[in-house]
């Protein structure tokens, strides 16, 4: 099979671009006074972080939970994505972040005795923290920054592609759905109905999500560095990826 070949290749890659990504990180220099440079090296933190766990799950063959993993890094990239094409970028996401305080308050407030809100409901001051996230999104809408969709965030991102292919299909592997719960858990042998579970992941399945951390992995590596104007390249590594995978340069996630 195509995917057992290429991946001991893949994954040896894959770790090998993460140790330099890690080593490199406490050698960045940014400017701290600015909120873009700032968050751009948050979100590179973010995507480094969760490809660590990634790879941990991986390694055990026990990774049903990697697409989640995935879908994170992947919605990482686009943030960051946007917010080194737009420097005001952040603000767009903190209307994000207050659209869902609102939603919690909003929550708190309709349902006061709902256990899992009472620390919110009882703490006397709901009201006050809603007219504040009131106050501060109508500050930042008439400053042009509204909340925005996913899949807004992909298309600003120019990558719409992967919201139209990747995203789906993370999104259908985080969620439950019939055929792979069944699938993965329900097998017939001798005429009889058998539970399986903690099976080891199959190497041929786990090629391609393995395939896409590193690309995310190198993506942002490579958008970071030049953002900052760092001399560190992944230009190799890229060039490996594609040897590896015989992908055209092309067709990785965003350009």
């Amino acid at each position: 099979m195509v995917g057992e070949k290429i991946f001991p290749e893949l994954l040896n890659l894959t770790e090998c671009c993460f140790q330099k990504s890690a080593d490199e990180i406490n050698k960045m220099r940014f400017d701290g006074t600015s909120r873009q440079q700032t968050y751009c090296v948050c979100l590179y933190c973010r995507i480094l972080e969760l490809a660590q766990d990634g790879l941990r799950l991986v390694k055990s063959r026990q990774s049903i939970g990697l697409p989640i993993l995935l879908r994170s890094m992947l919605e990482a990239l686009v943030d960051l994505e946007n917010i080194i094409k737009f420097s005001n970028y952040w603000k767009t996401m903190h209307a994000n972040t207050l659209k869902q305080q609102r939603k919690l308050g909003l929550a708190a407030t309709k349902s006061p005795t709902n256990p899992f809100l009472k620390t919110i409901s009882v703490s006397g001051n709901v009201t006050k923290q809603m007219s504040e996230i009131e106050l501060e999104l109508k500050q930042l809408k008439e400053d042009g920054y509204v909340p925005n969709s996913v899949e807004e965030r992909f298309k600003t991102a120019d990558m719409s592609h992967e919201y139209d292919s990747f995203y789906p299909i993370l999104c259908m592997s985080t969620h439950p759905n019939l055929y792979d719960l069944q699938s993965r858990y329900i097998h017939s042998a001798d005429g009889h109905i058998q539970i399986r579970i903690f099976e080891p992941q199959n190497i041929q399945d786990g090629c391609g999500d393995v395939a896409l951390l590193l690309d995310i992995l190198i993506m942002s590596s490579e958008k970071t560095h030049k953002m900052l104007n760092s001399e560190v390249s992944f230009a190799n590594e890229r060039i490996l990826f594609q040897q590896i995978t015989n992908v055209e340069s092309d067709s990785h996630p965003s350009s």
